[in-house]
């Protein structure tokens, strides 16, 4: 196989994955510096730019990631399918207004948005299980209108990827090859041992 051709499925899987919901591939590893060493979360992959090599996530502006990316742009995104490993080096951009902002926020669903109206930030103490939702929440989208309270806590976070680590796992022979992407968009492939 041709290394264009690798580069070339791997920005089809990855626009795959961030169009389909239930595509397993959706949801990322994303890793980021803290100041006690690093973290690592989940995330889902809502918007693939194959031409810019930018990929956009979405999250609450109150989780500690968001002040993390701000301090610290640089990210590792991990994803393992089917025998093939991807990893991402990219560098991070937080959106919290904007003509970006506001296009990810319209094109919310009304279930996504409820993600955003809970009334404490991602990993506050509660006294009991539950969601910090408001009342009925928990089992129903918001309207419309309900669902611009949450406005306030979103963020975007686009990743400007600049390398991709490709490995293929096979009994008969791994193969791995690495993709480097400048300024202009312009990639740099070689294989390598796996």
């Amino acid at each position: 196989m041709e290394l264009a051709s690798i580069y070339t499925q791997i920005w089809d899987r990855l626009t795959a994955a961030a169009t389909e919901p239930s595509d397993a591939a959706r949801v990322l590893a994303l890793a980021s510096r803290n100041p006690d060493g690093v973290q690592v979360r989940m995330l889902v992959l809502r918007e693939c730019h194959r031409e810019s090599a930018l990929l956009r996530l979405y999250s609450d502006r109150r989780a500690p990631k968001v002040a993390q990316l701000q301090a610290d742009p640089r990210v590792s995104v991990l994803l393992y399918e089917e025998g093939r490993q991807l990893r991402l080096q990219a560098r991070a951009r937080v959106h919290l207004a904007g003509p970006v902002f506001d296009q990810c926020w319209a094109r919310c669903s009304l279930s996504a948005r409820r993600a955003y109206m809970a009334a404490s930030a991602p990993g506050s103490p509660l006294g009991a299980p539950g969601s910090a939702l408001p009342n009925g929440l928990d089992t129903r989208a918001p309207s419309l209108d309900q669902s611009e309270s949450g406005r306030i806590n979103f963020a975007v976070i686009e990743l400007d990827v600049q390398q991709i680590d490709y490995l293929h796992l096979d009994p008969h022979g791994h193969r791995r090859a690495q993709f480097q992407i400048d300024n202009e968009r312009a990639v740099k492939s070689v294989w390598c041992v796996p």
